[in-house]
């Protein structure tokens, strides 16, 4: 019993690698300052009922587990994330703010099979001009959990993420550790777009004192949101444990 457990967490973590997400951002989002969410209906699911280790009908426990019920209102999730991350919501469309209003519309798409086991919940997000009606923005992710509506959850989670990043798209690098021939640094992807190639400056310095300059391009691919861990081999000038070390992101592609 013990080998089926752990045969299904593979399973399960499998299928949320490989849940997908797209953005397509046509707009420049940061000329809005208020948000006007199309009211949904509710998504209610039993917990246990969806094909995973939560549940005991694939063989892990012999009991097939009844959960309780659950319900997400997208369109309350959706607000409710943008207020949290400080953005104006609005209870409905104010004309005199309308060129600066995006209205956000949620659909459902449908589910995908990802394993014999599990499948995700699609979920697509629009964002228009609440004067014209052109499309902004647009944002298309799965969720697989451990029910529907955990589903959704964590989809419209990855939606709302993609937005972020498209309001301030940044790759983050942070020093892991530094030893006196190489250091450990790791580059993250907070854009909406994989990143295949990242250009750094390490700088060295002394008592604040510039001793070196040393450039660094690695060609590994980044996916949204991933994490790239490198190991950069420090130029023969500047292995001194005494050198302070900085990183700088210069440009990424």
């Amino acid at each position: 019993m013990r080998k089926i457990f752990f045969l299904f967490v593979a399973v399960l973590l499998t299928a949320n690698i490989m849940a997908e997400r797209t953005a397509n951002v046509i707009g420049n989002l940061n000329n809005y300052k208020y948000f006007y969410v199309v009211p949904t209906s509710g998504v209610t699911s039993s917990s246990g009922a969806h094909g995973s280790v939560y549940g005991g009908s694939y063989g892990i426990s012999g009991n097939v587990y009844s959960g309780a019920t659950k319900t997400i209102v997208p369109s309350d999730a959706i607000g409710g994330y943008l207020m949290q991350h400080g953005y104006n919501l609005l209870s409905s469309v104010v004309p005199e703010k309308a060129d600066e209003t995006l209205i956000v519309t949620y659909g459902y798409i449908g589910r995908r099979q990802l394993s014999t086991f599990s499948y995700a919940s699609c979920i697509i997000i629009q964002m228009r001009n609440a004067q014209t009606q052109d499309l902004v923005a647009s944002y298309e992710t799965e969720g697989c959990g451990s029910d529907e509506t955990e589903d959704i959850h964590l989809a419209i989670q990855s939606a709302l993420e993609l937005f972020t990043y498209s309001m301030s798209p940044i790759v983050i690098v942070d020093v892991v550790a530094t030893y006196k021939n190489y250091l450990i640094v790791t580059c993250t992807n907070k854009t909406i777009y994989p990143v295949n190639n990242v250009e750094l400056k390490i700088t060295y310095t002394l008592d604040g004192e510039v001793i070196h300059n040393q450039f660094y391009s690695s060609n590994a691919r980044i996916g949204i949101n991933d994490q790239s861990r490198l190991t950069i081999y420090r130029d023969k000038v500047a292995r001194n444990r005494k050198y302070e070390v900085q990183v700088e992101i210069i440009n990424y592609k």
